[in-house]
């Protein structure tokens, strides 16, 4: 329980982390202690950002990525890259036995079904990255000018 009314005893952590936080302290205490007893709430604010920054991190918001799409992607940006001369079609055709698994095994209805799926999957991160990720105007692109 509490020791002197509002201090929780401290967790067992390893003795190296105790000893590199304490001298973490030490330092900052050391290099920056007017500016720590100029804003009593900089020592929490600064043990909330040590917190985020150690791991686990939190997922990011939304659904998790599917690989196969990431994958094309990045292979469409690498492929365009290598191959400037070649069409988009071209291209494609290069990514699908690479991000598609098992793109060999399947039958030719399978594989073209599973073609379609990965250019619109791909072709719709690309898009919805585009509009959410345009340069600072302050609005999203889907927002217009009034």
């Amino acid at each position: 329980m509490a020791q002197n009314g509002n201090h929780k005893p401290a967790p067992n952590s390893p003795a190296p982390l105790r000893k590199e936080l304490a001298t973490l302290a030490r330092k900052l205490t050391r290099d920056q202690r007017a500016l720590f007893a100029s804003n009593p709430n900089l020592r929490k604010r600064a043990g909330q950002f040590l917190t985020i920054l150690l791991p686990p991190k939190p997922r990011r918001r939304g659904r998790p990525g599917r690989p196969d799409v990431t994958a094309a992607i990045r292979l469409l940006r690498e492929f365009r890259l290598q191959h400037p001369e070649e069409s988009a079609a071209e291209h494609w055709r290069r990514v699908y036995p690479l991000a598609i698994p098992n793109y060999d095994g399947m039958s030719e209805l399978e594989q073209a079904d599973a073609r379609q799926e990965l250019r619109e999957r791909a072709r719709w991160r690309m898009r919805h990255r585009k509009r959410y990720n345009t340069p600072s105007t302050g609005r999203r692109a889907s927002e217009g000018t009034q």
